[in-house]
């Protein structure tokens, strides 16, 4: 667990140095997760209450739409993963969260993050850039989205994202792109 938290540590140490009381307090407070490839972190109707440190693996968000599977981010490594709508709104998650590999987990219950903010207000730094670096994320896939070419928007995200072109199983990453898996085999192909 030790291990974990430090490489959570060294993650928000990139953002503002992280003190050894905020530490601490992540080391009491943040419980272990293994999740096995195709396990639901969150699923619709259940309001998101925590937030997921990828140690290890990738888990994606997903909604379905007319009978298939959409996939909205991919998140792997070193990164942070909730439902930001429904945790905010605390209403009913639109979306899945599901583990796309054998993953080791972070969790962190969103109210002892708020805890967190009140007794380490430098914590508010870390995660106003965080979330700069995520909203940063957000508006290049809603860039990967309006590229109208199907082969422009794999060279994209394989140019932006090649560490989860390499965890992701191909049909979840044909998914984000709104293409088909063949046509990302392809491109893929082109690459080599």
């Amino acid at each position: 667990m030790l291990t974990l938290v430090n490489d959570l540590v060294k993650m928000l140490s990139l953002f503002y140095p992280v003190s050894k009381e905020v530490r601490a307090f992540l080391l009491a407070n943040c419980r272990l997760r293994k999740a096995a490839k195709g396990e639901y972190l969150l699923v619709p109707g259940e309001v998101c209450d925590r937030y997921f440190f990828i140690h290890q693996g990738a888990v994606r968000a997903f909604i379905r739409e007319g009978g298939k599977e959409v996939t909205t981010w991919i998140s792997a490594t070193n990164e942070i993963a909730t439902s930001i709508y429904s945790m905010r709104e605390k209403r009913p998650s639109m979306e899945y969260i599901q583990a796309i590999c054998e993953s080791v987990l972070l969790e962190l219950d969103a109210d002892k993050l708020e805890e967190l903010f009140q007794k380490f207000p430098e914590t508010n730094i870390i995660i106003r850039r965080l979330l700069t670096a995520y909203y940063q994320d957000a508006e290049i896939r809603s860039f990967i989205a309006r590229i109208p070419s199907a082969e422009a928007r794999c060279q994209f995200f394989l140019k932006t994202y090649p560490d989860k072109a390499l965890l992701a199983p191909k049909k979840y990453i044909a998914s984000f792109l709104g293409i088909r898996e063949e046509t990302l085999s392809r491109v893929m192909n082109k690459r080599k």
